[in-house]
């Protein structure tokens, strides 16, 4: 615990560093805002755990399972990359694995787009890292359930596993919520990714009126996981209600790759996965989702 306790320290010191910000002003925020309670403390485990899902060798069970089929779905999509970049954007995309993978085909120029400033203090130290392997994480310590032994639970998880992709110049990051952070931008993407995102919403209808206003005419959506709705939703719409309404907004899903799942009964252009999602490899239980994915080209 007191690693992962130094470890926090350094991502906050280079927050604060990055942000401008002193730890006086912090920790006058803090008990303004929060009374000197922990109420942020699952926010900053669950940033930090995610260095094992998009950063480690540890989670390339997970990355496995899903960004194979929106990387072929993005080549696919866009074959000839020769001459003027493709935008593309990744909201919800926590600490970025997926829009530098897409970066790395060549050709895309990636605007990733988180809200959490957990993830993004995260993600901005990651930029420090200049070696394989530089950092490393207890993320199992806290986790005490379904062990088969302690060892399993004490073992450290390395980070990042590839410099290389890290590295990837062609991907920014703007902060703040999907709905409103990138309005000056509307119209202007010929891609749009979301994985394991839209059911972050509030209100998905405006996740997909947002999501419709970003692409350009023609410019595709691909989307890949669950319908877990969370954080007090004011609407939950069945998958079918979905695909219904995005289409009502002049999205058009296309049939994807055989490859990406099973066909779904209600439509045959949606996709069924089995993925896992924030496992210990180790552990005695399992996560998992039978995630969607789909295709949406936006009409001209």
């Amino acid at each position: 615990m007191l690693k992962n306790a130094g470890l926090a320290e350094d991502i906050l010191d280079y927050a604060l560093s990055y942000y401008g910000v002193s730890r006086a002003e912090l920790e006058d925020f803090v008990q303004e805002t929060t009374n000197g309670t922990n109420s942020q403390k699952g926010n900053t485990l669950y940033a930090m755990k995610h260095f094992v899902r998009d950063w480690s060798q540890e989670g390339l069970h997970e990355r496995e399972a899903t960004y194979p089929c929106i990387l072929a779905a993005m080549q696919t999509a866009f074959p000839d990359r020769s001459r003027t970049p493709i935008k593309v954007l990744v909201p919800g995309s926590g600490l970025g694995r997926l829009g530098h993978e897409i970066a790395a085909l060549g050709g895309f120029q990636v605007t990733l787009n988180e809200f959490s400033y957990s993830m993004n203090m995260a993600y901005h130290y990651l930029a420090t890292l200049k070696i394989s392997h530089a950092a490393t994480i207890y993320p199992y310590i806290d986790w005490w359930s379904h062990r088969a032994t302690t060892a399993h639970l004490t073992r450290a998880v390395s980070f990042p596993d590839d410099i290389d992709t890290l590295a990837q110049s062609s991907v920014s990051l703007v902060e703040g919520e999907f709905t409103t952070c990138v309005k000056q931008h509307e119209g202007t993407y010929d891609a749009l990714v979301s994985h394991f995102f839209i059911d972050t919403a509030t209100n998905i209808l405006t996740y997909l009126e947002t999501i419709h206003a970003m692409l350009k005419p023609g410019g595709v959506w691909i989307n890949f996981g669950p319908l877990l709705y969370g954080t007090m939703p004011a609407l939950q719409l069945s998958l079918d209600e979905v695909i219904a309404m995005a289409e009502s907004l002049g999205l058009e899903i296309e049939p994807p790759s055989d490859a990406c799942g099973k066909a779904m009964d209600f439509d045959q252009r949606v996709r069924g996965a089995h993925v896992p999602y924030a496992y210990d490899t180790e552990s005695l239980s399992r996560n998992a989702y039978l995630a969607q994915h789909w295709v949406a080209r936006k009409k001209l």
